[in-house]
């Protein structure tokens, strides 16, 4: 009978050095639970940490704004046990929900371009593929918190190129690309070319249309976010 940990640590040394080979395994073995068990306790670990810090910059952004007054923001501050492990199930059900949306796109997009496979095989690839994407975002997020320094801003090739207007669609389109993205869709492309026979060239167009169109979504979504935010400041 095999060590099931070793197992786990088998398919994540494999997502990271033989990315195409593990993951078109996992995805047709339907393989998921281990990791995903994995990613909610370090993202839940990862939040208990930092929920104090989050809670403060949030009380600082609504007292710079006026939603909140003194009394108010030193309320808000005091945290308890409680709202810090509700804080934890809540990004896990985030993370769920993420995962979940995602592995639909995947299914809808790679469908359509000719792959073979059920949404139960897409949802696979998605949970072990989203150890480099996922986790490695929320891990840097992490580090920013905890030392007030935005280590993201090494992550974002684009960005640092280009350094568009902030808060402008550019932007926020900008920000949105970085190494992980771009890693996790290769990863992905190359597992699903794996899976399901298709060309890698072709998997890869694919994913990378998947990729813009993600992006483009979330960047629209922020843009209106922003524009409306601006008009309730009056900044």
């Amino acid at each position: 009978m095999r060590n099931p940990l070793l197992v786990l640590l088998r398919d994540i040394r494999g997502i990271f050095l033989s990315p195409g080979r593990t993951l078109g395994s996992l995805m047709e073995e339907r393989r998921w639970v281990a990791l995903l068990l994995l990613l909610i306790a370090l993202f839940a670990l990862l939040n208990y940490i930092t929920y104090p810090i989050q809670r403060g910059k949030m009380a600082e952004q609504a007292l710079l704004t006026g939603y909140l007054s003194d009394d108010q923001v030193n309320s808000y501050l005091n945290t308890t046990m409680f709202s810090r492990i509700a804080f934890c199930a809540f990004s896990a059900v985030k993370l769920f929900v993420f995962i979940s949306l995602g592995a639909m796109f995947l299914y809808l997009f790679f469908g359509i371009g000719g792959a073979e496979g059920f949404y139960s095989n897409y949802f696979a690839i998605t949970v072990n593929a989203s150890f480099i994407d996922l986790f490695f975002q929320e891990f840097f997020i992490f580090l920013t918190m905890m030392f007030s320094h935005d280590f993201l801003l090494y992550t974002r090739p684009f960005t640092l190129l280009f350094n568009p207007v902030p808060k402008s669609f550019l932007s926020l389109f900008f920000i949105r690309i970085d190494i992980f993205s771009i890693w996790y869709i290769v990863a992905v492309a190359l597992g699903i070319s794996v899976f399901s026979t298709m060309g890698k060239k072709r998997a890869l167009l694919i994913g990378f249309i998947y990729l813009l169109f993600k992006v483009t979504i979330q960047a629209a979504m922020g843009y209106i976010v922003v524009q409306v935010m601006a008009r309730v400041t009056g900044n």
